[in-house]
């Protein structure tokens, strides 16, 4: 077994957050399924061409990103399994499964990139947040609800215009690369929440799309209460967005998503980015 990187969590008696790969056969096999990611070359990235604090930013920032992305695996790992336990339609259910591999292949770049920089860093992160589980009440179609509301129509939705913006804000081909295949997946999976409601939102009660708003709620406060403050504008050549060009792009999103969800009868506020 080949580790790619591990993130240790400040949480004791719990073990550290770790990338690897089996390897052999097995790892060919998953390399043919997304030969762009498996393309990828971390060694065009000389960690002496930045500065110290650069580095330092650039190895959280990607070590985050393992975690987070690994993280979206579980979630669309349970959110697929959802769908089969509702009987969604069985091509929807065939697209959310694929998005498994889409969140493994990045959180396996991200990895990569922040070990071309010098390794992972030690982050303050809860593994037993890779432990994602739809609400324990509520029949199979409401649990899929709720996991489909969550992670596409705010997490999902949400990221793919960041992702975009970053791409094209990023000055290194390989980094401008890497962004540019995360957007175009996360393109395609922030459709997946909005078509699983095209289908299932006659069949939901007037009160079960108000607990859906509380848990698009919930989810978008969690987000905004985390956007980047202050106005500095510098250029981040790690990756990354300034943190008035990320609120902007975020606001926006955010609004968007509140007047998709009013379509389907779900009623949420836009957050505000704090002072």
């Amino acid at each position: 077994m080949q580790a790619m990187a591990a993130v240790e969590t400040a949480e004791e008696g719990l073990p550290p957050f770790c990338i690897s790969l089996f390897g052999g056969a097995v790892e060919k096999r998953y390399r043919a399924l997304k030969p762009a990611f498996a393309a990828l070359d971390p060694s065009a990235l000389d960690p002496a061409d930045f500065e110290p604090d650069e580095l330092a930013r650039g190895r959280e920032l990607w070590s985050r990103a393992a975690f987070n992305e690994t993280r979206s695996a579980a979630a669309a790992a349970a959110t697929a399994r959802a769908f089969i336990a509702a009987q969604a339609p069985l091509d929807l259910s065939a697209m959310a499964s694929s998005f498994v591999l889409d969140e493994l292949a990045h959180a396996e770049a991200c990895a990569r990139i922040a070990a071309a920089l010098g390794g992972a860093v030690e982050l303050v992160t809860p593994i037993e947040q890779l432990d994602v589980r739809g609400p324990e009440d509520g029949h199979a179609l409401m649990v899929a609800a709720v996991l489909a509301v969550r992670h596409y129509c705010v997490e999902e939705t949400s990221s793919a215009p960041l992702l975009r913006a970053t791409a094209q804000a990023a000055r290194h081909p390989l980094l401008a690369h890497i962004f540019s295949l995360l957007a175009k997946d996360e393109a395609m999976h922030s459709q997946l929440g909005w078509l699983f409601l095209d289908w299932c939102v006659d069949q939901l009660s007037e009160t079960e799309c108000v607990r859906l708003g509380r848990v698009a709620q919930a989810t978008l406060d969690a987000w905004s209460a985390s956007w980047p403050t202050g106005d500095d504008e510098q250029h981040l050549p790690l990756g990354g967005l300034p943190p008035r060009r990320y609120r902007e792009l975020a606001e926006v999103a955010a609004a968007d998503i509140v007047a998709s969800l009013a379509s389907y009868g779900i009623s949420v506020e836009v957050p505000r980015a704090s002072d």
